[in-house]
């Protein structure tokens, strides 16, 4: 078994109230699924350097031992960050590798000042095409 921390980078701050994982299956390097994340700590950050625990976050990724299926998807109070970080306590019994097939957070929308520093550029650059088209213009 290997544990470890796995580090995932939203790109900006944004809003994120669910996500969707999906465990290394029994088609995996493991034996029926044996190399998939079992214990977990979810913690997340706005930094990237600092974390804490997500509240209502899963502490149990379950066993997936045939083909790849539906994810399991867990749903907390939205939280704003910057990075999700999951700490791997165990897997289901592999002593050579820990995985995981794939990750989704949802609803991973940008925190509001965010949005509002987006539509003042918006606004911003429509004002410039407006103002650069009626010099263009000759009488």
């Amino acid at each position: 078994m290997l544990t470890g921390n796995v580090t995932f980078n939203l790109g900006g701050l944004s809003v994120v109230d669910s996500f969707s994982f999906w465990n290394q299956n029994g088609g995996g390097p493991g034996l029926d699924g044996s190399t998939g994340i079992q214990g977990v700590q979810v913690l997340t950050s706005i930094d990237g350097v600092s974390f804490a625990p997500l509240a209502g976050g899963p502490s149990v990724f379950a066993r997936v031992s045939g083909a790849s299926g539906p994810p399991e998807i867990f749903i907390f109070a939205p939280v704003s960050a910057t990075h999700f970080r999951f700490h791997i306590l165990s897997d289901y019994g592999d002593t050579a590798e820990t995985g995981f097939a794939e990750v989704g957070f949802n609803n991973a929308v940008p925190e509001p000042s965010t949005t509002a520093l987006f539509t003042l550029i918006a606004a911003a650059l429509v004002y410039s095409r407006r103002r650069a088209r009626r010099s263009d213009t000759t009488f």
